[in-house]
């Protein structure tokens, strides 16, 4: 199946043991660094949403998704291509009289839920009619999957054909839309139809609770102990098991599953092999088991607890060398696609000041805190494409602050705060390129005084390197008179504040994303387009730029890659003069696992957590 493209050790040590039970079952133990949130899916990856829950969330698909470490689009739950893309110019118009775009997609015929009913149209046209009428509510992933202002419906033709609807021949339709993941009509339905009975149906339905989701992967939810662990089980009526993928380095791509479907796509099929891999499951169960910190999840994968480490921000110099004195640990490092970030509420009036936060960018030396106090094991970012994805990264954005001294820092941001109608009680002075007395006291242009604000970032138990630059970050901005107070705190403790329910109301965090999509970055389009302003979707910040609309609208809809790219770094440079976001830094993406496990691969971008440590296609050694 393609993947889509979004505690205490002792007794976790006790459960986990108990858990195993009959010895002849294979466990695949995976180690998180904090609980998923929820097993209600539209929540899940809705408001709710973290790395982890993608991890758990082996049940739900789209109809297109990517291939396994090569990333090419192809057939999920499709049966081979859409019939026309670009979508062509439909007969049907809208409400308002404007013409539509059609494509009609053919569906895979014998996939069954684990609830016995077969998947079909009708779950593929509950699912976009359900997501496309609350995605305001719902907001996450959902708004930058099924694009609301570009699909306008779907209808069944028969029970393995549908037809969709669109207001334009956009490319948010491959990369988006066809990728949204589908829901069970038969177990979605009831659940919908009591909420709207209500004043508050899409709340409602993100508060539903779900038992046990139905799933059409390769795995069941078994079981969650909030704060210690959650299983999912193999299951052994998973109808595409012993799928077979095969990537050429022709280009070519063959899907096959004997005596079931053959699919070759992309050209002939000769020549290398880039990739193949055969999916599963080879394993009985996974447990997930949850730890409150590196230290002790490094422990667990030493003494053989767990099999493989689940880690977004991959392991620190420290934990490298304890792991690699281990004779049945593998080591493994491949670059990361994402980027750890610290994000402004510019709704609120202090930061909507663009010349603010660019004196806040001035202030942070990227190359001090990764390349002498954290002794080069991260580097800095400016740019919010990674430097693993070369095609889309603009290499000549605006790099602020970039080989300045502390000296030259201090003078540009209090130029920029000076030039903006901001004063101070005591200016900073700087003298010979020292701080020699520091600011304090800062007045708006408006005559408020700044009270203290608060900076929320993880704590040195969770991931080390961004409660570093938290604390240099809060000491930075109170030498020039900028109150400010680091909140070390836990990841999902963030994550509620940060995407709770309503309009954010935090000054700033730090946190990191895990990109998705390297074949199409349009997370440009989730993360800061002014439609996906929180709660419909991941603007956290709350930037809106016109500019930037324009520029990141064109790249999402144009079907020639060589013109989106240009359209892609355009975005990329207004964002890194903007600044919703101060990109700070990412690590080479160190990771460590049992050998007792075959990985299917080793390499490639985003690592093994990328792949959410290849459940489905991993084996164990007994």
């Amino acid at each position: 199946m393609k993947k889509l493209l979004v505690i205490g050790l002792v007794l976790v040590l006790s459960v986990g043991m108990a858990l195993v039970g009959v010895a002849s079952e294979k466990i695949y133990n995976i180690g998180f660094l904090d609980d998923i949130t929820t097993v209600n899916y539209v929540a899940g990856l809705g408001p709710d949403s973290t790395t982890y829950n993608f991890a758990v969330y082996n049940w739900n698909y789209g109809l297109y998704g990517l291939t396994t470490k090569t990333y090419i689009w192809v057939p999920s739950l499709a049966e081979g291509m859409p019939s026309d893309m670009p979508p062509v110019l439909s007969d049907k118009v809208d409400a308002d009289g404007n013409p539509l775009y059609e494509s009609t997609v053919e569906l895979k015929q014998g996939l069954m839920w684990s609830d016995g009913n077969e998947f079909t149209a009708d779950d593929v046209v509950f699912s976009y009619t359900l997501i496309a009428k609350y995605v305001d509510v719902f907001g996450g992933n959902w708004s930058g999957s099924i694009y609301p202002d570009l699909f306008y419906d779907v209808e069944k033709l028969d029970d393995y054909t549908v037809k969709f609807y669109l207001t334009e021949d956009s490319a948010d339709f491959k990369w988006g839309t066809l990728m949204m993941g589908l829901v069970s009509k038969a177990q979605w339905e009831p659940i919908v139809v009591e909420a709207e009975k209500g004043d508050t149906p899409g709340q409602d339905i993100l508060a539903a609770v779900i038992d046990v989701p139905v799933s059409l992967g390769p795995f069941l939810f078994e079981k969650w102990e909030k704060g210690a662990f959650a299983i999912n089980a193999a299951r052994s009526d998973y109808t595409q098991a012993g799928e077979v993928t095969t990537t050429y380095a022709n280009g070519a791509v063959t899907i096959i599953n004997p005596g079931k479907y053959e699919e070759i796509h992309y050209g002939t099929p000769e020549g290398d092999i880039l990739y193949e891999e055969v999916e599963g499951p080879f394993v009985d169960r996974v447990i997930y088991h949850i730890y409150t910190d590196q230290a002790s999840a490094v422990l667990a994968l030493a003494e053989g607890t767990i099999d493989f480490l689940h880690n977004p921000v991959g392991l620190s110099k420290g934990f490298q060398d304890q792991l690699g004195a281990e004779p049945a640990i593998k080591i493994v490092e491949n670059d990361s696609n994402g980027f750890r970030y610290l994000a402004f509420n510019v709704r609120k009036p202090l930061y909507s000041y663009k010349e603010f936060r660019q004196a806040v960018a001035y202030l942070i030396d990227k190359e001090l805190v990764t390349e002498t106090i954290l002794q080069g094991i991260a580097f800095p970012m400016y740019s919010a494409v990674p430097a693993g994805n070369s095609y889309w990264k603009n290499p000549a954005v605006t790099k602020i602050g970039e080989g300045l001294s502390r000296g030259e820092r201090i003078l540009a941001a209090v130029a920029l705060l000076r030039g903006a109608g901001f004063s101070w009680e005591q200016e900073p002075v700087v003298e010979n390129g020292e701080l020699v007395t520091k600011g304090s006291g800062l007045i708006m242009p408006d005559g408020t005084k700044v009270e203290k604000q608060e900076l929320l970032c993880p704590s040195t138990a969770y991931d080390p390197i961004r409660a570093t630059f938290g604390i240099w970050i809060e000491r930075w901005m109170n030498d020039i008179g900028i109150p400010v107070k680091a909140n070390l705190t836990g990841f999902n403790t963030i994550a509620e504040f940060v995407m709770g329910v309503g309009t954010p109301t935090f000054d700033m965090y730090i946190l990191g994303w895990g990109l998705g999509n390297p074949a199409f970055p349009d997370f440009l389009y989730s993360f800061w387009h002014s439609a996906n302003d929180y709660p419909a979707g991941f603007n956290t910040p709350g930037y809106k730029s016109e500019a930037y609309d324009e520029a990141v609208e064109k790249f999402v809809k144009e079907w020639d890659l060589a013109k989106a790219r240009d359209y892609c770094f355009e975005a990329q440079a207004i964002l890194a003069e903007d600044l919703p976001y101060v990109i700070l830094f990412d690590t080479p993406l160190i990771e460590a696992y049992q050998d007792r496990v075959v990985m299917p691969f080793d390499h490639a971008l985003d690592g093994l957590q990328g792949a959410n440590g290849c459940q489905a296609t991993a084996e164990l050694i007994e």
